[in-house]
């Protein structure tokens, strides 16, 4: 570099740098999940009940539950849906400029898509079983479902057998995150195509604000839930403990690399401590004394407190342009 040149320190610089970490070490998970949901609304009873009450029409509803009594097949299918999209959100992190968005894409590193794919191609191949049991005996559980609804049985609310496979379906896409690079490319008049690109790195920094935010609060979250039911269990108050207060911080562990993106440092310089918390036993804790319950508790009350601080960052220009 020549003494004349000049480190280009502007929003726009740490905005276009931001975008290409993105790019090369992170993908977007959408994940869409259909099924059938063995109800149906009847609008004639809730005509009835509204007149029973001297209520005006409108002003209830009804639905039926059209397998009642008979969905222990549908319940296996629905957990197994469940159990996949849980998994995908426990692994993965909000890619929203809207901080109660949580319905869109979900971010994941590159390196963790691999082991995640094969995670959750093992958890269709469940899906798939428990469907195929549920499609076998689907018109039997019909059958005794019309007979449990009684007078409120009616034999066209159900789909065909035919139809009921195409009912339900799960379908995850993964996508590499967007490059400013690509609006360079487009056929349209380069001013355009430059604000398009501004508009694309200024959302995503504050996606990533998003990200650190949800990341936080699942930190905050899974440790205070530890250290309070350590700390109970230390001064002799009945409570139970399970495996999943520590568990549920292993997949967290993974995600706080991901920390790297964002201003505030602290998930990061914490990374050592969270994971040692995720490695504690549970049931060589309910075994250990009080003074050692307390030790544990100690350190996740550390983590507890220098999370509550307000963040100490520095405040980058505004994006006030984006260069090709």
């Amino acid at each position: 570099m020549n003494k004349t040149d000049k480190v280009d320190t502007t929003g726009a610089a740490v905005a276009a740098e931001l975008n290409e970490t993105l790019s090369a070490s992170y993908m977007l998970a959408t994940l869409k999940i259909s099924r059938w949901s063995a109800s149906k609304q009847d609008k004639e009873l809730a005509a009835k009940m509204a007149e029973q009450h001297g209520a005006v029409e409108g002003s209830t509803s009804a639905s039926k539950k059209l397998l009642v009594g008979a969905s222990e097949e549908l319940d296996a299918v629905n957990k197994s849906l469940n159990a996949i999209r849980t998994h995908l959100y426990e692994n993965s992190l909000p890619w929203s400029s809207d901080s109660k968005d949580l319905k869109g894409p979900r971010i994941v590193s590159t390196t963790a898509s691999i082991k995640l794919l094969k995670e959750l191609g093992e958890m269709q191949s469940d899906f798939n079983r428990t469907l195929k049991t549920f499609l076998k005996v689907y018109a039997d559980r019909r059958r005794q479902a019309l007979v449990n609804l009684g007078k409120l049985g009616d034999i066209t609310a159900y789909p065909s057998e035919a139809d009921m496979a195409g009912l339900f379906v799960v379908n995850l896409e993964l996508v590499p995150v967007p490059t400013v690079s690509g609006f360079g490319k487009m056929n349209v008049p380069a001013p355009l195509a430059q604000a398009l690109a501004k508009r694309m790195v200024t959302k995503q920094q504050k996606v990533v604000d998003n990200m650190m935010g949800a990341l936080q609060e699942r930190v905050l979250e899974a440790v205070t839930t530890l250290s309070t039911q350590l700390h109970k269990s230390a001064d002799g108050e009945g409570t139970r403990m399970f495996e999943s207060l520590t568990e549920n911080l292993k997949p967290i562990v993974t995600l706080i690399d991901s920390a790297s993106l964002a201003k505030d440092k602290r998930l990061l310089d914490l990374k050592a401590d969270i994971d040692a918390l995720s490695k504690v036993s549970i049931k060589q804790v309910k075994k250990a004394t009080p003074k050692v319950k307390r030790e544990i508790a100690a350190k996740a009350d550390k983590v507890i407190k220098t999370l509550s601080k307000p963040p100490v960052v520095n405040v980058d220009d505004a994006v006030s342009e984006v260069l090709f």
